[in-house]
């Protein structure tokens, strides 16, 4: 399995699958294409799931995943390509 880790971590793991606990701050649906804003107590990341990409039923399920919902995302495991290195710290990082 890989490595669990925190958001603010992430640009210290490009190129390398990576998981992450947290929730669906946010999603937006573009078709083909879903944009789903994770949440954990560090910080927020942008995954991006190509339909292309992933077999029918699973991204059916991320298309479908409720907002502020830790349903399919309590561990996100993904390569990690980074285009930027923004990292928003929530209130409550400690």
């Amino acid at each position: 399995m890989p490595p669990v880790i925190h958001v603010d971590q992430i640009d210290q793991f490009v190129g390398q699958v990576v998981s992450i606990k947290g929730w669906v701050y946010n999603r937006t649906d573009k078709g083909k294409l879903v944009f789903l804003l994770v949440r954990d107590g560090y910080g927020f990341v942008q995954c991006v799931a190509f339909k292309n990409d992933l077999p029918a039923e699973l991204f059916d399920q991320i298309s479908h995943i409720p907002q502020e919902s830790s349903q399919g995302t309590s561990i996100l495991s993904s390569r990690i390509l980074m285009r930027s290195s923004v990292v928003v710290p929530s209130a409550s990082a400690s």
